[in-house]
């Protein structure tokens, strides 16, 4: 049986436009990441989608809302997709981490894959989440779904999808907003059908690490 995914960044929030890490903070839309959500809702409105799944946090739960309304379909919350845990960089500006941090910022731009902050969590953790999320929706009734998540997570997302387990972090870009695609059958597991779709957006913020 063929399922589609199709994978959400939440909208905007202040904390995007002023480049501060966000983790697992609760923040909530601005105007403009309402915005884009309520243009996304009128593109995805009539693809199926049966269910629309998000991360917990408040950002992504107004965005799956905002969809759920448009779409006229139920949401539900799933751990899985939560966003990564910056520990005590969360809610810190990226260039005032890059200046009291070096070695670790050095480990987040250069060797992701190895990265970890006190508190956090690596991407091996959050693979492993993800991969549990996917067999749980794989096991699912519903063959059309919407995933609402977080930059990092998709970043992740795809370097599993791709069977890539080094190097690949900062090879993707998802901007608040846009969606991404993905199909699964038993023959060819998944394959990718579109990648940071965003022509449905007026207005996009461009995010430095």
């Amino acid at each position: 049986m063929k399922k589609t995914f199709y994978l959400i960044r939440h909208g905007e929030t202040e904390m995007n436009v002023k480049n501060i890490f966000r983790g697992r903070l609760e923040i909530p839309l601005n105007e403009n990441g309402k915005n884009q959500l309520k243009a996304l809702g009128k593109v995805l409105k009539n693809k199926g989608i049966e269910i629309i799944y998000s991360s917990p946090l408040k950002r992504s739960m107004m965005s799956a809302k905002i969809l759920s309304q448009k779409m006229g379909v139920k949401l539900s919350p799933m751990e899985e997709f939560n966003n990564i845990n910056l520990g005590i960089w969360q809610g810190i500006e990226k260039e005032k981490v890059k200046r009291e941090f070096p070695g670790e910022w050095n480990l987040w731009i250069n060797d992701t894959d190895n990265f970890k902050i006190e508190g956090g969590e690596t991407l091996s953790e959050i693979r492993n989440r993800i991969k549990s999320g996917f067999k749980k929706l794989l096991k699912s009734n519903e063959n059309n779904m919407a995933i609402v998540t977080h930059r990092s997570i998709l970043k992740v997302i795809f370097g599993y999808i791709l069977q890539i387990e080094k190097n690949y972090f900062w090879k993707f870009y998802f901007d608040n907003g846009s969606y991404s695609i993905l199909t699964h059958d038993e023959k060819r597991g998944f394959q990718i059908r579109g990648l940071n779709i965003n022509t449905h957006l007026a207005h996009l913020t461009d995010e430095k690490f």
